[in-house]
């Protein structure tokens, strides 16, 4: 324990703060203690040292949430084994949220297997799977290219009557862009707009995104037009996916055409741009136009970051 650091105090405020439903404040506490900890330990000796601190404290006057709260602090830390470690030794099952951050780091550092048991292990609890749940789990799936499990969940949470997000959408898009599964992911954005879903940025990025890669060209312009009808300003990524494969496809003069209209619309090129259009002109040994771009890029000061 660093000097000043009083674990009890840390503790007892801790508890006080969660029985006042100042959670976020209480888990920066948490994550703080444990930082400090882990100069003088291992994260599991300080995980113990914070768990025994709070768990001496508890009472009548102090509420059990605090455990949730520490299982998230230790989750968005990265110190996964040591949030499973706190939800085995509670005993009951924590708030949603805890339950869902431990989930979501198991599936982020890769422990798939055990992520399915323990999501597996709460039902049996009694969690019932929320919005959340499902969009922690399938953008888990699409991430590790398990689409077949990411639509299987989204199938079951539509016929649960649980509204997808627009994000969790996206998910399943992303996941069929992936595979060149174009046919699909554009009747997903489809049933989207049905869905009375609006699609954003994100979402129309991905999609032009896989149309590009596999260098149709043509339905991604589509997709760029239909999306300005619904009244959204593209940002720097859906302008560089449309120049970057402009650009491979050897057609300069409308990746230009791009480029100018990123000033139009107040957006800002990026070092990405810059790269394509440079990249495109080099090809067709229009080297001059290259360097003027290559001196354009050194002026906003964008060298420093290539």
């Amino acid at each position: 324990m660093g000097p000043g650091k009083n674990l009890q105090l840390y503790a007892a405020i801790t508890h006080v703060l969660v029985s006042a439903q100042r959670y976020v404040k209480s888990r920066w506490l948490i994550k703080d203690l444990i930082h400090d900890l882990q100069k003088f330990c291992n994260p599991s000796r300080a995980c113990h040292l914070v768990f025994d601190a709070l768990n001496c404290l508890e009472s009548s006057r102090f509420s059990p949430d605090v455990f949730g709260v520490l299982i998230i602090g230790l989750s968005e830390m990265g110190l996964v084994e040591e949030a499973l470690w706190v939800y085995r030794k509670i005993g009951v099952l924590p708030a949603m949220q805890a339950c869902h951050a431990l989930l979501d780091g198991l599936g982020k550092t890769g422990q798939l297997k055990l992520m399915w048991e323990l999501y597996n292990e709460m039902n049996s609890r009694g969690l019932s799977p929320s919005l959340v749940t499902y969009g922690v789990l399938i953008g888990v799936c699409c991430r590790v290219g398990d689409n077949l499990k990411a639509r299987k969940l989204f199938d079951e949470m539509r016929e649960r009557g649980i509204k997808p997000t627009v994000v969790i959408y996206t998910s399943i898009i992303r996941g069929l862009c992936n595979e060149g599964r174009m046919v699909e992911a554009e009747s997903i954005f489809r049933m989207m707009g049905e869905a009375g879903v609006l699609p954003n940025l994100w979402a129309y990025s991905t999609l032009m995104n896989g149309y590009c890669k596999l260098a149709n060209i043509k339905q991604a312009l589509i997709l760029y037009g239909k999306m300005l009808g619904d009244g959204l300003q593209p940002n720097a990524v859906i302008c560089s996916i449309l120049i970057d494969a402009l650009c491979k496809l050897g057609q300069l003069r409308a990746a230009r055409s791009v480029f100018v209209y990123m000033v139009k619309f107040g957006v800002a090129p990026n070092i990405c741009v810059y790269n394509a259009l440079i990249d495109g002109h080099c090809k067709v040994q229009q080297l001059s136009q290259a360097m003027d771009l290559k001196s354009e890029m050194e002026k906003l000061e964008f060298c420093q970051m290539a």
